[in-house]
């Protein structure tokens, strides 16, 4: 069994950007506030470069041309999917997250078609939703062609060359990163959904260039921060 360690990144906390915004935007943008100190918003605009999904093959978010990742609740994926088209181009309210060398992702609040004006906000779920599950056991070899990170700044996820996504537990998603060196070839293998707009899974496995297995790594950290068999 794969022992894992927790490698602590730092990164500087963004400064807040607030823009010129329409009387609409600057209603949202005032709402979502938080109280000072507490977590900084901005708002940025850009051309939705790739939809991004979770292993359920619910929409989450997307990728900005410029490399911004934007994270959304599955829950209002459905909502989204109006939206969220490679190649458009949108406007997002949100908290921006910690700077990484692999990136900066912004926690999404509210999302505008620069087309159609259309706005979709994040807002509870109300009632009692079923959700789909990962129905497949998905395997997929290649390159990685992109980290992905979440607000927090934790590697939580993988774009390969082919397309696929893979969905990373943030608790050893550097220690695949630093796994990682250009151009090699890895196995992925874990539950996931093939759907229209892509396929994304979830990891379980991953046989690294370098001959190492990690193993049921989709399991919950334990106290000391290692790895712990999924229970």
């Amino acid at each position: 069994m794969t022992r894992y360690k927790v490698v602590s990144v730092l990164g500087a906390i963004a400064i807040t950007c607030i823009m010129s915004l329409p009387t609409v935007q600057d209603e949202l943008l005032a709402a979502a506030a938080p109280p000072a100190g507490v977590k900084p918003t901005a708002m940025i605009a850009g051309e939705i470069k790739i939809v991004l999904l979770n292993h359920n093959g619910e929409i989450d978010g997307f990728l900005l041309a410029d490399g911004t990742r934007v994270k959304f609740p599955p829950h209002i994926g459905a909502s989204l999917a109006a939206i969220a088209k490679p190649g458009q181009k949108v406007s997002v309210i949100g908290f921006t997250g910690l700077r990484t060398q692999f990136g900066t992702a912004v926690e999404g609040l509210s999302v505008t078609s620069a087309a159609t004006g259309q706005t979709v906000i994040d807002q509870p779920p109300t009632g009692y939703e079923t959700r789909p599950a990962a129905s497949q056991w998905l395997s997929v070899t290649g390159n990685v062609a992109r980290i992905l990170v979440n607000p927090a700044g934790s590697v939580d996820g993988l774009i390969m060359a082919s397309g696929e996504q893979v969905k990373l537990p943030p608790h050893i998603g550097y220690l695949v990163a630093n796994a990682l060196r250009e151009r090699d070839t890895i196995t992925i293998s874990g539950p996931g959904a093939r759907t229209n707009l892509g396929t994304a899974l979830r990891a379980s496995q991953i046989n690294l260039a370098s001959g190492e297995i990690l193993t049921d790594i989709d399991g919950k950290p334990d106290k000391k921060g290692k790895k712990g068999k999924k229970g």
